[in-house]
């Protein structure tokens, strides 16, 4: 998908930088048959050579634009280098950069080529879809300019005029028919919005556009394989050990470079007391529960998802409980909080809880991973408790052995 998405990209933008070189060439001629034609005027030669000159450089600077964006592998990088180098090709001062976030339907500013006032940020910083000029263009993917906001009515109820702007254009960012932002040139002079300069504009829009795709999917890729490599290494330091607690603070603190983890706990079940013992914390000092503390099974968490053998997670706790617990973990800090069954060999034994600060700390390839490593962690804990009944079993036999072994040598004795 990475290679598709730059081909189309060189494919797009040599389409444009051949119709520069197309108008290059005609403006070329023109010089030459000005130059041929006596009655040519100074004033005339000098225009065409202004104009050339200028076309000239904004050759220059797109294919140099073109090029650099292409081989960008992060979005923080095309967003920047965008707005450093469009002022110069559009004749502008600010250049800001909207990113479009599907989660919270937002348009936010992600990038400017300056700083910008304070105050100025805190009028223009987010944008819902339709809302001001930003909203609008996102909404309708049309672009728009004008040479003075001054002269606009406002746009769903929001006054168009920005502190400190005059000129401004803007160009919807789409790719495969998905909005990814909004391309914004503005000034605080009133500026010509010719329908070049807006053509320039939204050839960088779609070449931004592409470029911001292309560098997504390459750092999902590189996501993907950090995430593989945390997941071997979470895999062995389970494996690692028959005994949890040698374990489980490695296994926490690594698992906190995948997910966002603020407390992790594990509880199995006590069925003969029809309890819930916490064997393993994270961290080791838990103001919820101590190591080795135990809870009634029908009051815990543990015993929801050990029922109805799936996992359970409540997103925000601040708009979602479900249990007695989660008062307590939401006065603790607490928002999201995800319950994980153990389970082996078909048998429910307990609970892998991990919890965040964060609302919405999960998605759901983060739930799919941590179930993957719940019942990896499941298989290891089945193990190490049956080694244990084992090993409890085998001391029994030779306690048994070693004292009818001293009551037989005192019968012989005697």
């Amino acid at each position: 998908m990475v290679n598709n998405a730059n081909q189309e990209a060189k494919t797009s933008f040599s389409v444009k930088l051949r119709a520069l070189e197309a108008e290059k060439k005609r403006l070329n001629k023109q010089i030459q048959f000005i130059t041929e034609n006596a009655a040519a005027t100074l004033s005339e030669k000098i225009q065409i050579a202004n104009e050339l000159e200028r076309r000239n450089q904004e050759l220059e600077t797109l294919a140099g634009i073109v090029q650099a964006i292409i081989q960008l592998q992060t979005p923080d990088k095309v967003m920047e280098l965008t707005a450093n180098k469009m002022p110069k090709l559009l004749g502008t001062e600010d250049i800001g950069i909207f990113t479009w976030h599907e989660k919270t339907e937002e348009l936010t500013l992600s990038c400017t080529n300056k700083s910008i006032d304070k105050n100025l940020a805190k009028q223009v910083v987010t944008r819902k879809l339709g809302q001001g000029l930003v909203g609008m263009v996102a909404k309708s993917r049309q672009p728009f300019g004008t040479s003075n906001v001054s002269n606009l009515s406002t746009v769903d109820s929001l006054p168009t005029e920005v502190a400190g702007v005059k000129g401004f254009a803007a160009v919807p960012m789409v790719t495969n028919e998905k909005l990814l932002g909004v391309l914004v040139a503005s000034s605080p002079d009133p500026w010509e919005c010719t329908p070049h300069r807006m053509d320039l504009l939204s050839t960088l829009g779609n070449l931004v556009a592409t470029s911001l795709e292309n560098a997504k999917l390459y750092q999902e890729g590189q996501d993907q394989l950090k995430r593989q490599r945390i997941i071997y290494k979470l895999s062995s330091i389970i494996n690692s050990s028959l005994y949890l607690n040698e374990v489980y603070d490695n296994f926490a603190s690594t698992l906190c470079e995948l997910v966002k983890v603020d407390r992790a706990a594990v509880g199995l079940i006590d069925e003969t007391q029809k309890r819930v013992n916490y064997v393993a914390l994270y961290p080791p000092i838990d103001p919820l529960r101590d190591m080795g503390e135990s809870f009634p099974l029908n009051e815990s968490g543990t015993y929801w998802v050990i029922s109805r053998r799936k996992s359970l997670y409540q997103a925000d706790l601040a708009i979602e409980m479900l249990l007695k617990i989660d008062q307590v973990m939401y006065e603790h800090g607490i928002r999201s909080v995800l319950r994980l069954p153990l389970i082996s060999k078909d048998v429910a034994f307990g609970c892998l809880i991990i919890s965040s600060k964060q609302p919405q700390a999960y998605n759901q390839g983060d739930r799919e991973m941590l179930e993957e490593l719940a019942g990896r962690m499941a298989m290891a804990i089945s193990n190490n408790l049956v080694y244990e009944v084992v090993s409890k079993r085998r001391n029994e036999l030779e306690s048994a052995f070693s004292e009818s072994l001293r009551m037989w040598i005192q019968r012989w004795e005697s």
